[in-house]
C-alpha cells in the first residue's frame, strides 16, 4: 500500500468519529428536553411516563454513542502497531498522528505520549518494520513533541 492509502483510511475514521459526536450531542440535547418535559408534566401521569421512557431511551443512546467514540483513536492505532507491527498498522499510526497535527487537534495528554513512545521502542526492536516507516514515525513523533521512553 502507498502511504496516501493510509491517510485516506485515517481521514475516513476521523469523519466517522465526527458524525458520532454530532449524533451524541443531538441525543444529549433531546434527553435534556425530554427530562424537562417529564418534570413539567409530573401531574399528567401518562405524559410524564412517556416523557420519562423517551428520556431514558435518549440517554441510553447518547451513552452508547459516547462509548462508540474514539477520542484517542491515535492511541488505538498505536496499540495496534505495538501488538502487530505490520506495514499497514504502522502506516495508519503514522498517518493518524500527521492528520491530528494537520487538523490542529488538541495536544496529546494523559497516557497517549507514553503509549506512543512505548510503541516506538517496540517497533524499533521489531524486524517487520522498514527503516523508512520507522524514520517517518520518529519525525512525526518529534513534531508532536513526544519523547522516546528510555526504559
Amino acid at each position: 500500500m502507498k502511504y496516501s492509502d493510509y491517510q485516506v483510511i485515517v481521514e475516513k475514521e476521523y469523519e466517522k468519529n465526527r458524525k458520532n459526536i454530532f449524533t451524541c450531542y443531538f441525543f444529549i440535547l433531546l434527553s435534556v428536553i425530554l427530562f424537562a418535559v417529564f418534570f413539567l408534566s409530573i401531574r399528567e401521569l401518562p405524559v410524564a411516563g412517556a416523557a420519562f421512557l423517551l428520556d431514558f431511551a435518549a440517554a441510553v443512546y447518547a451513552i452508547r454513542a459516547f462509548k462508540g467514540l474514539h477520542p484517542y483513536w491515535e492511541m488505538q492505532y498505536a496499540l495496534k502497531a505495538k501488538e502487530d507491527p505490520t506495514e499497514m498498522n504502522v502506516g495508519c499510526f503514522t498517518a493518524s498522528l500527521e492528520f491530528a497535527g494537520k487538523k490542529g487537534l488538541p495536544e496529546f495528554h494523559g497516557r497517549a505520549p507514553e503509549i506512543f513512545s512505548e510503541t516506538l521502542v517496540v517497533l524499533r526492536k521489531s524486524s517487520k518494520v522498514s527503516r523508512t516507516d520507522l524514520e517517518r514515525l520518529e519525525n512525526v513523533l518529534k513534531q508532536a513533541g513526544i519523547q522516546e521512553n528510555k526504559r
